[in-house]
């Protein structure tokens, strides 16, 4: 239990030094920070977890396009279809 109360100060202890403004104290810095937590939306979670999970389909054409089973030569209809997306 005292290594969970340790782990909850360190936390909140570096979240105040890498994100709170100059000249801000703890008390208002957890303030905002609830604030700001409080007012995001659903949307925009399911936005950035979008975002961070999908590929990029350029670098997925390129690397099928290399990785051609027994074909080293590539077309010229397989590359102006890379390029074209």
């Amino acid at each position: 239990m005292k290594f969970l109360i340790f782990n909850i100060i360190v936390f909140f202890s570096l979240g105040y030094l890498l994100t709170s403004k100059p000249n801000e104290n703890f008390n208002e810095w957890v303030g905002n920070t609830k604030n700001k937590i409080s007012q995001i939306s659903k949307n925009e979670i399911v936005s950035t977890i979008k975002k961070a999970t999908s590929k990029n389909i350029k670098e997925e054409n390129l690397k099928n396009v290399d990785n051609k089973k027994g074909n080293n030569i590539v077309k010229k209809e397989e590359v102006k279809e890379v390029v074209s997306i």
